[in-house]
């Protein structure tokens, strides 16, 4: 059994399929229904999608309208209106032992 948050449209699906395969054309990871999917949604409603997907985020530069942020990207826009510090972005490192690249930490002054 599969958990959605979201109704399957039959016109965000075929989107989706034609994003996989635009997906394929492109020397970087390429998107599953999923991500795909997800992006599809996001285009149709406005929304920034959100995705740790290297193909997903790709997407936003090369054949995708809508906006990708990492998980990354969220922390450093709340530290950007002052809602998060740089040491909570630290501390979500320590916590989840999910690690940002170098260059992130570095544009974000850490």
């Amino acid at each position: 059994m599969s958990m959605a948050l979201l109704p399957e449209f039959p016109d965000l699906r075929e989107v989706a399929v034609r994003l996989v395969s635009i997906s394929r054309r492109y020397p970087v990871r390429s998107l599953d229904i999923p991500e795909a999917y997800c992006l599809a949604v996001a285009e149709s409603i406005g929304y920034v999608a959100s995705s740790e997907n290297g193909g997903a985020y790709s997407a936003q530069f090369l054949y995708s309208r809508p906006t990708v942020w990492r998980a990354f990207d969220v922390l450093a826009e709340l530290v950007r209106r002052g809602i998060l510090t740089r040491q909570d972005v630290v501390k979500y490192q320590e916590e989840t032992a999910h690690r940002f690249s170098r260059r992130d930490l570095q544009d974000l002054g850490l």
